[in-house]
C-alpha cells in the first residue's frame, strides 16, 4: 500500500531537519512532488513479474529458460 500522506509528512520533516522551512517559496510543493515521484517510481512494486512476462513469453515460460525477443521497436 502506498501512503502518499506519510511520504509528504516525511519529506517535510526532512526539509525541517536540514534547517529549511518547508513552507517557504520554492519548497512548499516539494513534499507533494517527491510523493508523486515515489508513486511513479514504485508503481510496479506489487506486480508479479511472472504475470507481466506471460504476456511476452506465454504461460509456459520458466525462469531457467533462455528467451530471445527481437523486433521490439
Amino acid at each position: 500500500m502506498f501512503d502518499e500522506a506519510k511520504i509528504r509528512t516525511a519529506v517535510a520533516s526532512i526539509i525541517e531537519a536540514i534547517g529549511e522551512n518547508p513552507q517557504r517559496e520554492g519548497l512548499a510543493d516539494t513534499p507533494k512532488r517527491v510523493a508523486e515521484m515515489y508513486a511513479e517510481l514504485f508503481m510496479g512494486i506489487n506486480i508479479d513479474p511472472k504475470e507481466e512476462l506471460s504476456v511476452i513469453f506465454g504461460k509456459r515460460f520458466k525462469a531457467n529458460q533462455l528467451r530471445i525477443v527481437s523486433n521490439v521497436m
